[in-house]
């Protein structure tokens, strides 16, 4: 298994290179004479090793679109990959947005954390999470946009850059309007000259 000889008179068998294999058990003398006995791994699959009886299947995060490779290579950042066996790039998804993958070879991409948003599709990196904007917050990690503070609740400018984010809006019973993004005025059955 795993071997030729493509010399005559030689003793020993020579192992299938790296990328290539061979099942025969040294049965079929015509399925060890030349090297092309020894088959190459096809897409999607790897060898690093040398003399095997077959291949690996990439792992998921990788794909392989060529013949007789010894490794597979890495889904991009911005990308991933949750099967096995991947033959071709386009096997690699683009991150939605809402998520990111800041390295290559991921098998699932990484969320925003709560209280952040992203609005790219295949985001390579955490910075593109954003800030929701004064008046607007969001609750869920990998939230691809931001919802509206309700009525009697605010998210004030400087509440939401604080680490961690915000990940809901304050109470403010004086907020009448939604998107509120300060807390002002008399409380609720008080009034006051302005």
């Amino acid at each position: 298994v795993g071997k030729y000889q493509n010399e005559v008179s030689k003793e020993a068998c020579k192992s299938c290179p790296s990328g290539r294999y061979n099942t025969d058990q040294l049965k079929i003398v015509e399925e060890h004479d030349s090297l092309e006995d020894c088959k190459l791994c096809e897409d999607g699959q790897y060898l690093a090793s040398t003399g095997q009886s077959g291949c690996n299947h990439c792992d998921p995060g990788q794909y392989e679109n060529e013949k007789g490779q010894v490794a597979c290579k890495e889904c991009l950042p911005g990308t991933h990959n949750q099967n096995s066996n991947g033959k071709d790039i386009s096997e690699c998804k683009a991150c939605v947005a809402g998520t990111y993958a800041d390295q290559a070879g991921l098998v699932n991409c990484k969320n925003c954390v709560a209280g952040l948003y992203g609005v790219q599709t295949g985001a390579s990196g955490v910075d593109t999470c954003l800030f929701c904007a004064a008046g607007y917050f969001s609750t869920y990690s990998g939230s691809d946009a931001c919802l509206p503070c309700a009525l009697g609740m605010y998210m004030s400018d400087s509440l939401r850059l604080e680490t961690p984010p915000k990940r809901t809006c304050l109470s403010c019973p004086t907020a009448t309007t939604e998107a509120s993004t300060t807390c002002e005025g008399c409380d609720a059955g008080k009034f006051g000259e302005m």
